[in-house]
């Protein structure tokens, strides 16, 4: 199984394999970036989540807040008639408590 088939199932949409650049393609991206979320707050809490139209970045600054990550995402995904919807929002999130997104 494709890490983007692993990673849609658990948010609730399917995500496409993209190699290299293609104009017009909707894009999930998860990065990992130390300066990833709120400044101060424990390195595997936090995670920077942002939604547009066409792409969703997700970053942090290890494996453990990609996971918060995705948990945030999963929580924005609302099933509609015509598939699914996530709402365009930054986020800047930490949990307070392990697990607790």
């Amino acid at each position: 199984m494709l890490a983007a088939d692993l990673v849609g199932s658990w948010v609730g949409f399917p995500i496409g394999l993209v190699m290299g650049s293609s104009p017009g393609t909707r894009r999930v991206v998860l990065a990992l970036d130390a300066d990833a979320g709120p400044a101060g707050a424990d390195p595997a809490e936090r995670h920077s989540l942002t939604v547009t139209e066409d792409r969703i970045d997700l970053a942090a600054p290890c494996a453990a807040g990609l996971f918060r990550g995705l948990a945030t995402l999963r929580q924005l995904v609302a099933r509609t008639s015509d598939g699914v919807e996530v709402p365009a929002v930054v986020i800047q999130d930490a949990p307070a408590t392990p697990g607790g997104d």
